[in-house]
């Protein structure tokens, strides 16, 4: 595989994948993200098991293919930079990135690449998408004011998203307090489902446009311009 990006772009990529490398992980594959070049189109994915992000780079594709890169290393290489970037993978063991000013790293990978497309594969695989409101993210983000903080009750370690025939109901509770969010939003049928807490961190964070939303018996998907992140329920009452 071999591309060339944008130093910022690039930058920005590895800078939403890093928020969910695994910092410990029986799977070390986890601590890395999956970089795939594939019909023109270039994809950086990441994930801690619980929590999976997608990101869309602008890139010229010089080689089809696929390889492991550690978000941090890159971002701590390509600051500063204001060129051009090329990734590419010399073998399955090591990835390359280069800059135009001549610098380059070399960043040991583990064999994992296979783990990892596996493991990516929940991005994209939900059928249809409901449009969410402008400016949800605030919304979210008040929400999350009162997510507890310990694991004694999981239901409270995310936030609950109600669909209401005319509104959407964004409640959290540590087990002393609570906080609604009430957002217009018109809805064919009532559901809830239970969030956890990180997940809708990044979808506040970094999705700030158009946001559409998707789901299915166990995960979530919050689609924006360029990026994904995908998310494993919280199952239980709230």
């Amino acid at each position: 595989m071999k591309i060339k990006c944008d130093a910022k772009r690039l930058d920005y990529a590895c800078g939403v994948a890093k928020q969910v490398i695994a910092k410990r992980s029986m799977l070390p594959v986890t601590q890395f993200a999956l970089v795939t070049a594939k019909h023109g189109k270039v994809t950086i994915c990441a994930t801690d098991l619980e929590t999976l992000v997608s990101v869309n780079l602008d890139a010229e594709v010089e080689e089809s293919g696929t390889c492991l890169i550690n978000p941090t290393r890159c971002q701590e290489f390509i600051k500063g930079e204001k060129g051009k970037i090329m990734v590419s993978d010399l073998d399955k063991l090591t990835t390359e990135v280069r800059s135009e000013s001549g610098g380059a790293i070399k960043m040991a990978v583990t064999d994992g690449v296979a783990d990892m497309k596996q493991l990516s594969t929940k991005i994209g695989g939900f059928a249809s998408t409901v449009k969410l409101p402008d400016g949800l993210g605030e919304s979210i983000k008040t929400a999350l004011h009162c997510v507890a903080t310990e694991d004694s009750r999981p239901v409270l370690a995310g936030a609950s998203f109600k669909f209401t025939e005319e509104k959407l109901i964004l409640a959290s509770a540590d087990g002393f307090r609570l906080i609604t969010v009430e957002v217009d939003h018109k809805s064919k049928e009532t559901q809830e489902f239970i969030i956890p807490a990180k997940p809708l961190r990044l979808v506040s964070q970094y999705i700030k446009g158009n946001l559409r939303f998707a789901c299915d018996d166990g995960h979530v998907w919050f689609i924006g311009d360029g990026i994904t992140i995908a998310s494993q329920r919280i199952q239980g009452t709230y």
